[in-house]
């Protein structure tokens, strides 16, 4: 698959929509999705047309605590949760997020291999997505206009925590704040102007690549930083601009 840039006023999906990608199109508002809950608590959305739920960010630190707190496994412990926070992004309360600094909320600096562990703990259908499914939501998602009300809707999804309801919050506070352009849904759910996100790169689910585009605040301008797919990453190196968030496909709901 060829590389895609991602352009901040224009992005340029030219192929046509597919018949699951139109029937989702149709949506008029956030208040049309179907909201579900993963392990830690944390937001899905159900896209009509699709055949997987989608997190509604990035995977972060607070999912990654609870999930430690959870798992009796050697390896993940206070000492892999250290060397991760050194190598990605500092730990940081959601009461303190800024503009320049929400990035930190994600959990950055994890491996492939470690991001697979974590979607085996939250359940059966839960995974990283393929670079096409990725793309097929995010192509449908930058069609819907940015609601900041929704955040109440999701809000108040039965078994949200007080602490994933407070990060929601501030997160959509913020991130108004710093729009400069129309906002849509994808920016709501930083699929731009965030991390990158591991992806598979085919359906055969065995080699990564980065999708998205990184916030300037994690990734300085550089000749081609705004490449909407990244395959120039070691996965065995942990990286600061690295993130992931995970699906659940329908197949297996």
């Amino acid at each position: 698959m060829s590389n895609r840039r991602l352009q901040d006023d224009d992005d340029d999906f030219s192929a046509p929509l597919g018949s699951a990608q139109r029937a989702a199109s149709n949506l008029s508002s956030l208040a049309d999705l179907t909201i579900e809950l993963d392990t830690a608590g944390f937001p899905m959305i159900v896209l009509p047309g699709l055949q997987f739920s989608i997190h509604w960010l990035p995977v972060t630190k607070i999912q990654i605590e609870y999930f430690l707190s959870a798992v009796y496994d050697a390896k993940y412990n206070e000492e892999w949760y250290n060397e991760i926070l050194s190598k990605g992004t500092p730990r940081i309360s959601p009461r303190a997020i800024r503009v320049n600094s929400y990035i930190d909320l994600f959990v950055t600096g994890i491996l492939p291999a470690e991001a697979q562990r974590y979607s085996r703990w939250c359940g059966q259908g839960f995974d990283l997505p393929t670079e096409d499914e990725w793309l097929n939501a995010y192509k449908v998602l930058e069609r819907i206009a940015a609601v900041p009300a929704a955040i109440d809707h999701i809000c108040q999804t039965t078994g949200i925590r007080e602490r994933t309801d407070r990060l929601l919050r501030m997160l959509e506070k913020t991130l108004t704040n710093d729009a400069g352009r129309d906002r849509k849904v994808v920016d709501q759910m930083v699929m731009r102007h965030g991390v990158y996100e591991y992806v598979y790169e085919s359906d055969q689910r065995d080699t990564f690549a980065g999708i998205g585009q990184a916030k300037d605040t994690i990734n300085p301008p550089r000749k081609g930083a705004n490449r909407f797919t990244d395959r120039n990453r070691a996965e065995g190196a942990r990286n600061k601009q690295y993130g992931f968030r995970l699906i659940k496909r329908r197949d297996d709901f």
